[in-house]
């Protein structure tokens, strides 16, 4: 039973995270260049912090291993 929740979160944080590139992809090609360098690891961080109340209302934990030196993003 917990495997299937935990198997639906994981495929909704998923499909969370494809939805937030193809939003950066879309808003990418609307400037020539960012306006800032981003480094990756924190706007995931960042990302999956602004996402978790739904699933910790509900008692699950969500974890992220981020690499200590992640890529920016010009």
């Amino acid at each position: 039973r917990y495997m299937g929740i935990i198997l639906k979160r994981a495929n909704d944080l998923d499909s969370m995270l494809e939805e937030l590139f193809l939003i950066t992809t879309l808003n990418y090609k609307k400037e020539s260049r960012p306006s800032e360098r981003i480094e990756l690891g924190q706007f995931v961080r960042d990302f999956v912090e602004d996402h978790l109340a739904p699933y910790q209302s509900k008692g699950l934990e969500i974890k992220a291993r981020i690499a200590t030196e992640t890529p920016f993003i010009n």
